[in-house]
């Protein structure tokens, strides 16, 4: 079976209703479903908030985000998000990689599927 890269991107606020809850579940269990899939999170727009410390400390959130490392995924923010909200990579955890639009850009052309909460 040939190796498939997908896309989960949260753009919803965190504990801001069901899309949060359903869109890191969502990325647990695709990462879960096949081996041999690249399951790559991007955070942006209001979903950048998942990764301030104070929220990625949250337990709720906690359990997600050493979910994702344990399993050794990539989680990214996208950076310009992170300006318009007036945020620096000061304010995110260490548990997520700020990355350029650009190269978000390159990792959804790369996709073989994405996934939009």
């Amino acid at each position: 079976m040939d190796r498939k890269n997908i896309v989960v991107l949260i753009h919803h606020a965190p504990f801001a209703g069901n899309y949060c809850t359903e869109g890191l579940r969502t990325i647990v269990g695709t990462e879960q479903a096949i081996d041999g899939q690249s399951v790559k999170s991007v955070f942006l727009g209001d979903g950048v908030y998942f990764g301030l410390k104070d929220v990625a400390n949250d337990e709720r959130i906690r359990k997600f985000t050493k979910t994702f490392t344990g399993m050794g995924m990539k989680v990214y923010i996208e950076e310009e998000s992170l300006v318009k909200k007036s945020l620096s990579s000061e304010h995110i955890s260490k548990d997520f990689q700020v990355l350029s639009r650009t190269d978000i850009l390159k990792i959804l052309k790369e996709a073989d599927h994405v996934l939009s909460f």
